[in-house]
């Protein structure tokens, strides 16, 4: 994990690669079914799309979010997903919907 900390690369996709947990290939894939989907809805994410894909386990997302000082929650009233910088646990996170 020391070059990770080295690499210039800390996009989701970018870490999940050093990390050996997806290959630039399956990042690949994810980014151009992203990038064609865009303009069907709201933006799906690329931890969506490799879960939904197998490619990487939940867990695998959560532990890559955690390593961008990120961590994912889910609005209460809508049900969506959606990433916050460096959260505290006594302050909710409104959605950004």
């Amino acid at each position: 994990m020391s070059g990770l900390a080295q690499d210039s690369d800390r996009r989701f996709g970018g870490i999940l690669v050093a990390l050996q947990l997806a290959t630039r290939e399956q990042i690949d894939q994810a980014l151009a079914e992203q990038e064609r989907a865009a303009g069907a809805g709201p933006r799906r994410r690329i931890g969506t799309i490799l879960v939904a894909r197998g490619a990487v386990s939940p867990k695998h997302v959560v532990q890559v979010l955690e390593l961008q000082g990120k961590s994912l929650r889910m609005c209460a009233a809508c049900d969506k997903s959606f990433n916050i910088v460096a959260p505290s646990a006594d302050q909710p996170a409104a959605c950004p919907d």
